[in-house]
C-alpha cells in the first residue's frame, strides 16, 4: 500500500498488480486503503479464485466504480477488460514480426469463433506484445495489429472497435551498459506510444530507487512534455511507416 501511494502520488495512472499469493479480504482492503481507484486503470495479473473474489468483494462495496483490467480464461462484464491475449509467446525476434502478428490474429480469431458470445468478449479483449529496439518496426507492427484486428471484427460481422493493446519491453532489449538502456528504454517507450500502446510498462535498467523513478518520468515526459497522448495516430503520414504498416497488413491477410 505504501509503494502504491507513493508510485501514484509520483504520477502512476495505470498499476500492474501481481498477487503471487493468496490474499484474504481484509489484505485486499489495506491494500487499496487511500487509493482512489475510480481515477486510476488497475491490472492484476497472476490472481488465484481467492484472490479474484476478494476482489470482486471489494470493488462491489466500492460501488463497482474502478477501472478494472484482469487476465481471465472467460469475460467479465463488470470489468473493463478482462480477457488477455498473450502475444508475447510468439515474439521471436525482428525478422518474423509478420509471423508474430499472423499468429496473433489467428488466436484471437480461435477465441471469438468458440465463444457462446463473441461481441462481449470482442468487447473485453486484451492483447499484450513485446517491443524491442526495432524503433520503426514497433511503431509499424502495433499499428498493424490494429488494422488486422479492424478487419478481422468485420470478417466476423461483430461491432467494430479498436484493441486494447498492453506492451512490455522484451527480456533481451537490455544490454550491460546502464545509461545506454536508459536511451532504448526512452526510444522503445516512444515506439510503442506512437504506435497506439493502451498500457505501456517502462522496465527498469536496475533494481535501484533511481532507475525506478527514471523508468516512470520517461512515460511521463511523453506525455506532459511530448503531448503523444493528444493524437489519435502520430505516425500517420510518415511514408515509411505507412509503407511498412501495409506490407505487414497484406502479409498477415
Amino acid at each position: 500500500n505504501k509503494h502504491l501511494l507513493a508510485d501514484l502520488m509520483h504520477g502512476l495512472t495505470a498499476p500492474v498488480l501481481q498477487l503471487s499469493k493468496s490474499m484474504s479480504h481484509v489484505e485486499i482492503d489495506s491494500l487499496f486503503e487511500g487509493v482512489g481507484l475510480s481515477y486510476i486503470d488497475t491490472h492484476f495479473k497472476a490472481m488465484d479464485n481467492n484472490s479474484f473474489e476478494a476482489v470482486q468483494s471489494f470493488l462491489h462495496a466500492q460501488g463497482n466504480k474502478a477501472n478494472t483490467y484482469f487476465e481471465l480464461a472467460a469475460p467479465d462484464s463488470k470489468a473493463t477488460r478482462s480477457v488477455l491475449v498473450n502475444a508475447q509467446k510468439f515474439y521471436t525476434g525482428t525478422e518474423h514480426t509478420g509471423d508474430e502478428l499472423k499468429r496473433a490474429i489467428t488466436a484471437i480469431k480461435t477465441l471469438l469463433q468458440e465463444a457462446t458470445n463473441p461481441s462481449l468478449l470482442a468487447s473485453q479483449l486484451q492483447c499484450s506484445f513485446f517491443v524491442d529496439n526495432a524503433y520503426l518496426l514497433n511503431i509499424a507492427k502495433l499499428r498493424a495489429f490494429k488494422l488486422l484486428y479492424i478487419q478481422l471484427l468485420k470478417e466476423l460481422n461483430l461491432p467494430i472497435s479498436l484493441p486494447f493493446v498492453k506492451v512490455e519491453f522484451t527480456p533481451s532489449a537490455y544490454g550491460e551498459d546502464e545509461q545506454d538502456n536508459l536511451i532504448r528504454a526512452a526510444s522503445m517507450a516512444m515506439s510503442s506510444v506512437m504506435g497506439g500502446a493502451d498500457h505501456l510498462i517502462v522496465r527498469p535498467t536496475s533494481e535501484t530507487s533511481l532507475a525506478k523513478r527514471l523508468a516512470r518520468n520517461i512515460q511521463l515526459i511523453l506525455k506532459h512534455e511530448s503531448g503523444l497522448h493528444k493524437i489519435a495516430d502520430p505516425a500517420s503520414g510518415s511514408y515509411y511507416i505507412e509503407n511498412l504498416t501495409q506490407k505487414l497488413v497484406r502479409y498477415c491477410s
